[in-house]
């Protein structure tokens, strides 16, 4: 199950695993285009196959906290705006 932030959003828990995650790989998008990183270029500052940061932009995987912690670093962003932007997104789309 990827829900890592459902400890700190309980109101999401129910949400759509799919819809959960579709925002969540618009985020990552987002950020990594902020940077003008292409996919290849991000995964490999992560130390990833290329693949997974496909999957996890079109909501098809959910990376783990790890691997969020993982993504913010690469993209030299702080985890609490990530989780701050992210958040936002999701009460957009509630």
């Amino acid at each position: 199950m990827c829900y890592f932030l459902v400890v700190e959003y309980f109101d999401f828990a129910l949400m759509d695993k799919k819809k959960f995650n579709i925002i969540l790989g618009t985020q990552i998008k987002t950020f990594r285009e902020s940077k003008n990183l292409t996919q290849a270029e991000l995964s490999a500052l992560m130390n990833i196959n290329s693949q997974n940061i496909s999957s996890y932009e079109r909501g098809e995987r959910c990376p783990s906290i790890y691997w969020i912690t993982k993504l913010c670093h690469a993209l030299e962003i702080n985890p609490v705006q990530f989780h701050q932007e992210f958040y936002n997104r999701l009460m957009e789309n509630e």
